[in-house]
């Protein structure tokens, strides 16, 4: 792998992790990512080929774009997790199409037990949200952040309240409904939205289960010209987990675990006891299951590889919102 990473830009992160292999950090996070590559080479030649030539590679001109990589590697931790868990591992198809009406496909599909799992990961750039964060701190020193859309964004920005960016979970749950077959059904198939998001993924939680303008509540701001709730009746499970962030975390680790009142996530303090770290395996980070709009079998669920069997998995609905998730947050900077 070092000699395909060498072929990189001479900037690309993966290009310095691999400078410091014998870093602790540097060490674990190779070790994951080979590991996960070969998994993947073994069920597809062909994921393996565009995620070592294309997605990895992550070419913008002659450098590297940060959130196109980072955004890969949440798939292939994901795709990584599911081939490890699954009994037959034979059954995974990259980027399958899987409806006759348009020509989107999800990231991959794979059988688990004798369940067809279609999954789909989304994962927001939020460059340009921490652009217009960092310039409302260099402008008045403090920032307001919503983070609930409990009013319009002009009603907002006349407050001097940068609104919550969470016109991109709707957009995510607009284009994965578009992607996952209809009517499945629900003993056999099971259509699975990842939602990969930072350390502050209760705003993602937030945004789908605030009950006065949550996306999948009766009070959703999301509505056709005709007033109707824009409902995704395809997707039938939905996790936010802050992998996105692990990533990061991990990538910049190097010789020291990074404190969690740093990095805003517990992954070495909680992990310290199981010995290795990777974020190439969903347990490995903190992943919330939304509160399934419709009834799927308990044993379904328990078959998605996403905790440790003996850590609980935060059910978020609208009490778990309520109660948990903070609807503003201020942040200040010091000059």
């Amino acid at each position: 792998m070092k000699q395909i990473v060498d072929k990189y830009s001479n900037d690309h992160i993966l290009r310095t992790i691999y400078k410091n292999s014998t870093l602790k950090y540097a060490r674990s996070f190779i070790k994951g990512l080979e590991d996960a590559l070969d998994n993947l080479r073994l069920v597809s030649k062909s994921a393996y080929e565009d995620f070592i030539n294309n997605k990895l590679k992550a070419k913008k001109n002659n450098s590297f774009d940060m959130h196109s990589l980072v955004s890969s590697l949440c798939e292939l931790a994901i795709m990584n997790s599911f081939i490890v868990q699954s009994n037959n591992k034979t059954t995974f198809i990259y980027e399958p199409k899987l409806r006759t009406d348009n020509n989107k496909n999800v990231e991959f599909s794979i059988i688990i037990g004798n369940v067809k799992y279609n999954v789909e990961v989304k994962s927001p750039n939020f460059e340009n949200y921490n652009k217009k964060q960092y310039e409302q701190l260099s402008k008045n020193g403090a920032v307001t952040r919503s983070e609930a859309r409990l009013f319009n964004f002009k009603d907002l920005q006349e407050q001097g309240i940068l609104p919550a960016p969470d016109s991109k979970v709707k957009d995510f749950l607009v284009d994965a409904n578009l992607k996952f077959p209809i009517n499945t059904d629900k003993d056999k198939e099971i259509n699975v939205l990842f939602i990969c998001w930072n350390e502050n993924y209760d705003q993602a939680c937030t945004a789908l289960k605030h009950p006065f303008s949550g996306l999948l509540t009766k009070n959703s701001w999301h509505k056709n010209e005709n007033g109707q709730i824009i409902t995704y009746p395809n997707i039938d499970l939905i996790f936010v987990t802050d992998l996105y962030k692990s990533i990061i975390v991990h990538m910049i680790a190097g010789n020291d675990a990074i404190p969690s009142f740093i990095s805003g996530v517990p992954y070495f303090e909680a992990n310290l006891q199981v010995g290795f770290l990777t974020p190439f395996l969903l347990p490995f980070s903190r992943t919330a299951l939304i509160e399934p709009e419709k009834p799927i079998k308990k044993e379904c669920i328990d078959e998605i590889p996403i905790v440790f069997f003996d850590r609980p998995v935060d059910l978020v609905d609208e009490k778990f919102v309520s109660h948990l998730c903070r609807e503003f947050t201020t942040t200040f900077t010091v000059k």
